[in-house]
């Protein structure tokens, strides 16, 4: 049985197009690639080795990878994993079917598949595969990494076996916070809308100067008095939020989202007032 080892010297950097990538062991195995997805959203993680051994000959249908998702993600249901050669610009004959999740999306795993039996994985070649995975919305800021994930292969003309084992990286970054509405009742404007917990949301104004600030509470809402009523002219805000020495994108407020007047006028009582004192004082001068 055939087995890929990992060399034990630091410092070669692996290339791999359209991906942050950190350090790996030269010649090694294992090709580290961490993928950024923001809170909430889906996206493919990067599972990547190199095969530091002998070339592996007529790969044959049968063989199977189990991949184990990162902390804070999920993976969605998919039919078939895209999978890559040398990069993620160019396609593999071995694909990733039938895939199927596990263990309430921590775990997903596929079948190999082949067109025909001329199938190899050369020494030095690097395979990639590209399953999707969704970030859950209440996720910490981070980096997080799965248990590795095991590849094993068949060869269709001798006994020998071939296993690769990488495992799938993520760094889940801030989502923007978002804005629900705002208040003028009070004579202050108030914003409010939701965000990560225990992350501090910052207001700026249209110079970029912080007007106000709050903490998201524990159940991802948020709310800051600006300590002035912005109705009067007031020009678009930018909210974000940040959380373990991340920032998230910034939310944008038009100012046609601020209120106009106060609040209790704006839902028709003052309005009433106003037009109810008006004929009272016509009334006055027509007596």
């Amino acid at each position: 049985m055939r087995k890929l080892t990992k060399a034990a010297v630091l410092g070669a950097t692996v290339a791999v197009a359209g991906i942050a990538l950190l350090p790996t062991a030269a010649n090694a195995a294992e090709n580290v690639v961490q993928v950024p997805i923001a809170q909430g959203q889906s996206d493919d993680l990067v599972w990547s080795f190199t095969n530091a051994a002998t070339a592996f000959y007529n790969i044959e249908n049968g063989g199977q990878i189990t991949f184990n998702a990162p902390a804070n993600t999920t993976f969605p249901a998919q039919q078939t994993v895209t999978t890559h050669y040398g990069d993620l610009s160019t396609g593999n004959a071995l694909t990733l079917t039938s895939c199927s999740t596990g263990a309430a999306g921590k775990t997903l795993t596929c079948s190999v598949s082949v067109p025909n039996s001329n199938v190899a994985w050369p020494a030095n070649g690097r395979f990639l595969f590209a399953p999707k995975v969704t970030v859950a919305a209440d996720a910490t800021p981070g980096a997080y990494t799965g248990a590795a994930s095991t590849l094993n292969l068949t060869s269709s003309t001798t006994t020998d076996t071939f296993s690769a084992s990488a495992a799938l990286r993520v760094k889940v970054t801030m989502a923007a916070p978002t804005f629900n509405k705002a208040d003028n009742s009070s004579g202050s404007t108030v914003l409010s809308g939701n965000g990560t917990p225990g992350a501090t949301i910052n207001v700026k104004n249209a110079a970029g100067d912080i007007i106000g600030t709050t903490t998201v509470a524990a159940d991802g809402s948020w709310s800051v008095d600006l300590g002035t009523d912005l109705s009067d002219g007031a020009s678009a805000l930018t909210i974000s939020q940040s959380l373990n020495g991340e920032t998230s994108p910034e939310t944008t407020v038009d100012a046609a989202d601020l209120p106009v007047i106060n609040a209790a006028i704006a839902g028709g009582a003052g309005l009433a007032a106003l037009l109810g004192a008006g004929a009272f004082l016509l009334r006055r001068r027509m007596a």
